[in-house]
């Protein structure tokens, strides 16, 4: 099968798979997504109505109502062995801003809403403790999950960007008109830390 062809069914197989709740992610048994893979984070229309910018929704993904911002993979290389519950739960659900892209840009976009407070971490971006509970509780209420298990998916990661052009992802995303605003914005906040 001639690989366009393949990305098309892979992209298609994702969007068949269950939407989970944030919440019910973290309680699911190990074996249910121990392996590696793909996933997608889902978030209603109104989600980010209170972003300090507007969120384009042009061309997003669809399923249930909600629209698919942001795309992922674990592990990322070869050289490592994280599974896909050690990606979302460990660092996007229960993490903090700095293991996760994901926060970090939502925090960013929700900065003032959720009068989140930024700090560094190990010279990285993310927020104070209390901030990051604000963060997960908000994810709890807006955010839906799927995955599908996939070998090798860094060999795929930008292949599913570019068919699916999230709105939250950079990497492999900079010809989506909204990569360079969240690129910027989470630059401020950085540069408003260090001064």
């Amino acid at each position: 099968m001639e690989k366009s062809k393949l990305i098309e069914n892979l992209c298609t197989n994702l969007l068949k798979e269950k939407q989970y709740p944030f919440a019910e992610v973290c309680d699911l048994p190990n074996s249910s997504f121990s392996q590696s893979g793909i996933y997608a984070w889902f978030f209603p229309l109104n989600a980010f109505e209170k972003a300090i910018c507007k969120v384009p929704l042009e061309g997003c993904s669809t399923k249930a109502g909600r629209y698919l911002f942001y795309i992922g993979i674990s592990p990322s290389s070869i050289k490592s062995c994280r599974t896909l519950r050690q990606r979302l739960v460990e660092n996007h659900c229960k993490g903090n801003a700095r293991r996760s892209t994901l926060r970090k840009s939502i925090g960013c976009l929700l900065q003032k809403q959720l009068q989140l407070v930024p700090c560094l971490v190990s010279g990285r971006l993310s927020f104070t403790l209390e901030s990051e509970e604000k963060l997960s509780a908000w994810m709890s209420r807006h955010s839906f999950i799927t995955w599908m298990a996939l070998d090798e998916p860094w060999k795929y990661e930008c292949a599913f960007i570019e068919h699916f052009r999230p709105p939250l992802n950079i990497k492999h995303n900079t010809q989506h008109p909204f990569s360079a605003t969240l690129s910027s914005i989470r630059c401020a906040t950085e540069k408003a830390i260090k001064d």
